[in-house]
């Protein structure tokens, strides 16, 4: 019984795994590649910041900001009570419960009501404090004054590179 067990694999003809291995081709070896050279390129395009010279009123803008921001989370989606959780994105967007027979209760979060909106002047800024300017190439720089730059998520690397040197020169702030 015990020699029909080993013989098992030679029935089927299964080749010994030894024999198998060693057909096999040896791998190619990899060309020497420069120590550096990429990290280098990467530490290159780092973008700089410029450090903006912030006025009174404008640290008091940013104040103001920063206490409107502290208001309560608002979740939705009011079926699923155990996924609405800050972590989870998804399950903590705010949905209006449409339903006939929702009961909306005290732990289930606040509700989103008109007192907590911002104020119009406050609307549309950035945590700078400034407006934000969209630029899709460098030559949209040159009739931007006092705001931040947002550069196009369209934008390739050369060009993107092209506008952040550009942003520097000018004393720009570059967001992303």
């Amino acid at each position: 019984m015990a020699k029909a067990t080993k013989d098992k694999g030679k029935a089927h003809g299964k080749k010994p795994m030894a024999a198998t291995h060693a057909t096999a081709k040896p791998k190619a070896d990899k060309k020497p590649r420069e120590a550096g050279k990429r990290r280098q390129k990467r530490a290159e395009h780092r973008h700089k910041k410029v450090k903006l010279k912030l006025s009174k009123e404008l640290r008091k803008l940013q104040a103001v900001l920063a206490h409107l921001r502290r208001h309560p989370t608002f979740r939705g989606r009011f079926g699923e009570k155990y996924k609405r959780r800050i972590s989870l994105e998804k399950w903590a967007k705010w949905r209006k419960p449409r339903g006939m027979d929702t009961l909306f209760k005290r732990d289930d979060g606040a509700w989103v009501k008109i007192g907590y909106r911002t104020p119009k002047a406050f609307r549309n800024l950035h945590p700078q404090g400034l407006l934000e300017a969209l630029v899709a190439n460098p030559a949209q720089l040159a009739g931007v004054k006092d705001r931040v730059i947002r550069i196009d998520g369209n934008v390739g690397r050369k060009k993107r590179i092209a506008i952040r040197e550009k942003a520097l020169e000018l004393g720009l702030r570059v967001v992303n």
